[in-house]
């Protein structure tokens, strides 16, 4: 994922992942998310994952609070 970091305008923007699907079995866990996204390598910039499942309408509420 190529996340442009340097943009002026998006320099105090924070990013929100959604990990969907959450409610099948055997979905990746936030940490594979994560790892398969290259987020440890973002240092200037607050994220978070958030595990939703659009389906049973979970997780939608807290990320978009965030």
């Amino acid at each position: 994922m190529n996340i442009q970091t340097n943009e002026e305008e998006l320099r105090n923007a924070v990013l929100v992942v959604f990990a969907n699907k959450q409610d099948i079995p055997g979905c990746m866990k936030v940490t594979e998310v994560a790892q398969e996204l290259g987020l440890a390598s973002i240092k200037n910039r607050r994220y978070q994952i958030f595990k939703t499942s659009a389906l049973k309408g979970e997780g939608l509420n807290e990320a978009m609070n965030w």
